[in-house]
C-alpha cells in the first residue's frame, strides 16, 4: 500500500514516540492511525489505510500535497505494539 501511495512505510513504531493523549485508548480499539513525535523532525501521522478507500486516498494526495507531507503508512500490529496492546502481560 505504501508503495502504491508513494508514501514511506513504518514497520515498527517506538512506543516512546507516541503521545499519550486523552481519547487515544478509544482510538486504539481499532488501530488505524497514530501520531508519532520524532526527536529531530516534524511529527508524523502513520495510517493503516482501508483497502476500499485506497483509490480515494491516492487521488487526494496530488490534489492536497500538504496531506502527504507528514504522512506514512504502517500496519495495525505496529500501532498495537507501540501502544502496548500487542505485548503479552
Amino acid at each position: 500500500m505504501a508503495r502504491y501511495l508513494r508514501l514511506p512505510f513504518i514497520a515498527a513504531i517506538d512506543p516512546n514516540s507516541v503521545a499519550d493523549i486523552p481519547g487515544l485508548n478509544t482510538q486504539l480499539q481499532r488501530p488505524n492511525q497514530v501520531r508519532i513525535n520524532h526527536r529531530h523532525k516534524a511529527p508524523q501521522v502513520t495510517v493503516v489505510p482501508e483497502a476500499r478507500r485506497l483509490a480515494d486516498l491516492k487521488a487526494a494526495l496530488p490534489a492536497l500535497p500538504l496531506l502527504g507531507q507528514d504522512l506514512a503508512i504502517t500496519a495495525p500490529s505496529a500501532i498495537r505494539q507501540a501502544s502496548g496492546l500487542g505485548r503479552d502481560a
